[in-house]
Protein backbone atom coordinates (compact mmCIF):
# COMPACT_ATOMS: atom_id res chain seq x y z
CA UNK A 1 0.00 0.00 0.00
CA UNK A 2 1.12 3.67 -1.26
CA UNK A 3 1.27 6.39 1.42
CA UNK A 4 1.19 10.15 -0.18
CA UNK A 5 4.33 10.30 2.38
CA UNK A 6 6.25 7.51 1.36
CA UNK A 7 5.18 7.73 -2.37
CA UNK A 8 6.62 11.57 -2.52
CA UNK A 9 10.25 10.94 -3.09
CA UNK A 10 9.88 8.01 -5.90
CA UNK A 11 7.55 10.90 -7.82
CA UNK A 12 10.07 13.53 -7.26
CA UNK A 13 12.70 11.20 -8.63
CA UNK A 14 10.39 9.85 -11.45
CA UNK A 15 9.84 13.75 -12.42
CA UNK A 16 13.54 14.38 -12.81
CA UNK A 17 13.62 11.48 -15.23
CA UNK A 18 10.53 12.39 -16.69
CA UNK A 19 12.08 15.88 -17.72
CA UNK A 20 15.24 14.32 -19.30
CA UNK A 21 12.68 12.31 -21.63
CA UNK A 22 10.25 15.04 -22.53
CA UNK A 23 7.46 14.24 -20.12
CA UNK A 24 5.87 16.31 -16.74
CA UNK A 25 5.02 13.79 -14.03
CA UNK A 26 1.57 14.17 -12.21
CA UNK A 27 0.48 12.11 -9.35
CA UNK A 28 -3.99 11.40 -9.57
CA UNK A 29 -5.77 8.62 -8.24
CA UNK A 30 -6.51 7.42 -4.58
CA UNK A 31 -2.76 8.55 -3.25
CA UNK A 32 -3.26 12.04 -3.97
CA UNK A 33 -7.24 12.36 -3.44
CA UNK A 34 -6.97 10.44 0.39
CA UNK A 35 -3.42 10.06 0.79
CA UNK A 36 -3.10 6.36 0.99
CA UNK A 37 -3.79 3.84 -1.80
CA UNK A 38 -7.12 2.45 -2.54
CA UNK A 39 -7.60 -1.37 -2.19
CA UNK A 40 -5.79 -2.31 -5.76
CA UNK A 41 -2.53 -0.52 -3.78
CA UNK A 42 -0.72 1.09 -7.10
CA UNK A 43 0.45 4.38 -7.08
CA UNK A 44 -1.45 6.68 -10.26
CA UNK A 45 0.86 8.32 -12.20
CA UNK A 46 0.73 10.42 -15.82
CA UNK A 47 3.48 11.13 -17.67
CA UNK A 48 2.47 13.94 -20.25
CA UNK A 49 4.49 14.44 -23.02
CA UNK A 50 5.90 18.46 -22.72
CA UNK A 51 7.04 18.88 -25.82
CA UNK A 52 5.82 18.53 -29.37
CA UNK A 53 8.32 16.21 -30.58
CA UNK A 54 7.75 13.42 -28.01
CA UNK A 55 7.01 10.01 -29.07
CA UNK A 56 6.38 6.58 -27.93
CA UNK A 57 10.61 6.13 -27.78
CA UNK A 58 10.71 8.41 -25.44
CA UNK A 59 8.52 6.75 -23.25
CA UNK A 60 10.60 3.39 -23.93
CA UNK A 61 13.54 5.36 -23.17
CA UNK A 62 11.62 6.91 -19.98
CA UNK A 63 10.93 3.34 -18.36
CA UNK A 64 14.10 2.08 -19.42
CA UNK A 65 15.82 4.92 -17.19
CA UNK A 66 13.25 4.15 -14.36
CA UNK A 67 14.33 0.57 -14.22
CA UNK A 68 17.84 1.29 -14.43
CA UNK A 69 17.64 3.77 -11.49
CA UNK A 70 15.61 1.22 -9.44
CA UNK A 71 17.26 -1.52 -10.55
CA UNK A 72 13.72 -3.24 -11.58
CA UNK A 73 12.84 -5.22 -14.49
CA UNK A 74 12.24 -3.33 -17.14
CA UNK A 75 8.87 -2.47 -17.81
CA UNK A 76 6.59 -2.71 -21.34
CA UNK A 77 4.72 0.13 -22.66
CA UNK A 78 1.58 -1.15 -24.43
CA UNK A 79 0.14 -0.32 -27.25
CA UNK A 80 -2.07 2.11 -25.09
CA UNK A 81 1.18 3.84 -23.97
CA UNK A 82 0.48 2.74 -20.28
CA UNK A 83 3.02 0.71 -18.32
CA UNK A 84 3.01 -1.39 -14.70
CA UNK A 85 5.92 -0.61 -13.11
CA UNK A 86 6.36 -2.87 -10.29
CA UNK A 87 8.80 -0.80 -8.09
CA UNK A 88 9.33 -3.17 -4.92
CA UNK A 89 7.46 -6.23 -3.31
CA UNK A 90 3.73 -5.24 -3.20
CA UNK A 91 4.09 -1.93 -4.55
CA UNK A 92 3.33 -1.15 -8.24
CA UNK A 93 2.95 2.34 -10.00
CA UNK A 94 0.19 2.73 -13.20
CA UNK A 95 2.08 4.91 -15.86
CA UNK A 96 -0.02 6.75 -18.05
CA UNK A 97 2.34 8.05 -20.74
CA UNK A 98 -0.35 10.83 -22.43
CA UNK A 99 0.36 13.21 -25.41
CA UNK A 100 0.14 16.64 -25.28
CA UNK A 101 -2.56 18.64 -26.88
CA UNK A 102 -3.40 22.18 -26.79
CA UNK A 103 -6.48 23.27 -25.46
CA UNK A 104 -8.44 25.43 -28.02
CA UNK A 105 -11.06 28.24 -27.66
Amino acid sequence: MWTIKDAMPIVRGLVTIGKKHGFDVALHGSVLATGKSSAVGDLDLFFVASEERTTASHAEACLKAIAEKYEIALPKLTPLCTAHIDIEEGKRIDAQFLDYTPLRE
